[in-house]
């Protein structure tokens, strides 16, 4: 990490040698100043950690050097074809994954809403009070089922338990759940 710091404050006071003052003003000032403070909290992260064993409100800073990535998408400007690929990703899956996303989240009210609906319905008459707090906690307001059956699409949590929730109102939701 020594070796790596060096380098990068080397080229930084090369940087700054060869621009002078504008290296803070040009047209790349908002990189160089990025540049700059990592170079900073590298130096403080370097200091701290020789000298007083680690830091733990440093590990924050270090969380900055992490951001070093986006160097690499600083070289993609040189670069055409990989520039050009670049933007014809973007510009193919931005539109198509929010659309698609927007789809999703329609389906996922509409299931909820029916949901809610059968819920309430169910626990009007339903005798087993955990049964109805379960079933009251998960799909009990439109936000709740909304999430519960995010959760259950994106793999967030098991969908058998919500499946054996909902085919205790009726077997028919339990199969629309499914």
């Amino acid at each position: 990490e020594i070796v790596f710091v060096s380098f990068f404050i080397i080229e930084v006071i090369l940087r700054m040698a060869v621009h002078g003052v504008f290296y803070f003003i040009g047209t790349n000032a908002l990189w160089n100043l990025f540049d700059f403070s990592l170079c900073i909290t590298s130096i403080v992260d370097l200091f701290y950690n020789t000298s007083f064993g680690g830091v733990s409100w440093l590990r924050i800073l270090r969380l900055l050097r992490i951001s070093r990535i986006l160097f690499v998408l600083r070289a993609v400007r040189f670069i055409r074809e990989l520039r050009l690929m670049m933007a014809s990703l973007v510009g193919c899956v931005c539109p198509t994954l929010f659309w698609s996303l927007i789809m999703l989240a329609f389906i996922i009210l509409i299931f909820a809403l029916y949901f809610v609906q059968e819920v309430i319905d169910f626990v009007k008459v339903a005798d087993d009070e955990s049964a109805r707090s379960d079933l009251l906690s998960t799909f009990g307001s439109l936000e709740d089922a909304m999430l519960t059956l995010w959760k259950a699409t994106s793999g967030g949590d098991d969908w058998s338990v919500y499946y054996d929730m909902m085919v205790q109102t009726d077997a028919w939701n339990g199969l629309l759940f499914v």
